[in-house]
């Protein structure tokens, strides 16, 4: 029986652009699979219960050992695999790193300025190998990175930016779907980021910089347009799906935390952190039921 792990990014350097996929493990064979989602139909009946999709180390992906059944419908690591991986406990809660976490600190990480409809700026951090995928990931589609710090500070200069130059750290899903089918305004989101950066540039001087540990931009930023990107669906008119278990349609895209699927001509998203640590069963076809399962935007 298969396991549904993961939806995720690919970025392909050597052409500048990005690949969405699907990680699966099989749970007879203890092997995983990733699968390139361009032109995948989607014939599958998730289980009911979610259980632990495991953790990454040094060696690459892990199982859960207890195959930890979860009870949170967008939950997706147990408290054991989430211990042994690190990152929430290290990079959130700022307790002591394991090793791949120390690694994972001792890079250099980026501060971010992105746009959201209709006109929200947000900061964020990034380490600077997941440059490429963390913004996309977050369908943070127009954004500029502003400063540079190690791992093991940059939540403090991204509380600093937040707080002294009201900019939001975070941007809800619920938000984001709601502009789910309108691209982002390349010109409006390129004053809004400007302007802000301006505002940080003349409040911030070398010496802060010296006191917060950071190096800050200097000169014109680099604005950066994904949206245009072959990678990216838009689509005009969809359904968000509630808690629904039956996956059967042709793959659409993937937004934030939204797979669109194509059911009947229809367009519905649903919310991979709901999906993610299900078992699949294969089955042939299926409509959705609109009045029953969906919830209209």
């Amino acid at each position: 029986m298969y396991q549904l792990i993961s939806f995720s990014w690919k970025y392909l350097e050597e052409s500048n652009k990005y690949l969405p996929q699907m990680k699966w493990f099989d749970s007879e064979t203890k092997a995983s699979q990733i699968i390139d989602l361009p032109n995948f139909q989607f014939y599958a009946k998730l289980s009911a219960n979610k259980s632990c999709t495991g953790y990454y180390s040094e060696t690459g992906y892990h199982a859960c050992a207890s195959n930890t059944q979860l009870y949170s419908s967008t939950a997706s690591q147990c408290d054991a695999c989430e211990r042994i991986q690190g990152f929430k406990s290290a990079f959130l809660m700022g307790r002591n790193p394991n090793s791949r976490m120390e690694e994972y600190l001792s890079q250099d990480h980026l501060i971010y300025i992105a746009y959201f409809e209709p006109g929200i700026l947000k900061v964020g951090t990034v380490a600077k190998s997941r440059k490429f995928i963390r913004l996309i990931e977050q369908d943070a589609l127009i954004y500029t990175f502003i400063a540079e710090s190690s791992g093991r500070n940059i939540q403090k200069i991204e509380r600093y930016i937040s707080k002294n130059f009201n900019i939001t750290e975070t941007v809800k899903s619920s938000h984001k779907i709601k502009f789910l089918s309108q691209k982002p305004d390349l010109d409006k989101a390129r004053d809004l980021i400007n302007s802000a950066f301006n505002r940080i540039a003349s409040k911030i001087d070398s010496s802060l910089e010296e006191e917060l540990k950071f190096k800050l931009y200097k000169g014109s930023l680099e604005i950066i347009d994904i949206s245009n990107s072959s990678a990216l669906y838009f689509p005009s008119n969809f359904q968000k799906l509630s808690q629904e278990v039956n996956l059967v349609g042709n793959f659409k895209g993937i937004r934030g935390r939204n797979l669109i699927i194509e059911n009947a001509t229809k367009d519905y998203a649903l919310d991979t952190d709901f999906l993610v640590g299900r078992y699949i069963d294969h089955i042939d076809e299926y409509t959705y039921n609109e009045e029953n399962q969906l919830t209209l935007l």
